[in-house]
């Protein structure tokens, strides 16, 4: 069995990874080598070449890191505004649910269905929509009904 060196630890686990910057090195000197033994000046001349582009690509990687940026942080803006502008509209069955302390699928249709406190739905287009209004009404009439109040 080969013996292993020390400061490794013997294994792949304690190994760091090497910085991206030493492997491309590494790289670029594996290329170099082999165009170089087998006397293939254009292929130095191609490495040469993709790393004077170097700066060029992580000035576009950068640009596009930050357009990427700009679009989540617009993103991130409508939601917040489609939260406080639709805060007293209508939502589909998932949405409801979830404003119901994400209730469960089958304990929402036992409500809209199946109790004397129902839940109240409106139809459109094969779906149901809930005003909120509707769905607090719900929660205030559920709770008098389970105190005894109702």
């Amino acid at each position: 069995m080969a013996s292993r060196h020390p400061s490794t630890g013997g294994g792949k686990k304690n190994q760091k990874k090497e910085p991206p910057a030493l492997v491309f090195l590494k790289l670029c000197y594996t290329v170099y080598v082999d165009n170089y033994v087998t006397s293939n000046n254009s292929g130095v001349a191609q490495l040469l070449s993709g790393v004077a582009m170097m700066p060029d690509v992580i000035r576009m990687l950068t640009e596009l890191q930050n357009q990427v940026s700009a679009l989540q942080r617009k993103l991130m803006e409508k939601d917040s505004r489609s939260e406080k502008s639709d805060a007293d509209g209508w939502y589909d069955t998932k949405r409801a649910r979830k404003y119901l302390s994400d209730m469960s699928e089958d304990t929402f249709n036992k409500y809209q269905h199946s109790t004397d406190v129902k839940l109240k739905g409106h139809k459109l287009d094969g779906k149901t929509y809930f005003y909120k209004a509707d769905l607090d009404n719900f929660m205030r009439l559920y709770d008098l009904k389970s105190n005894g109040l109702a």
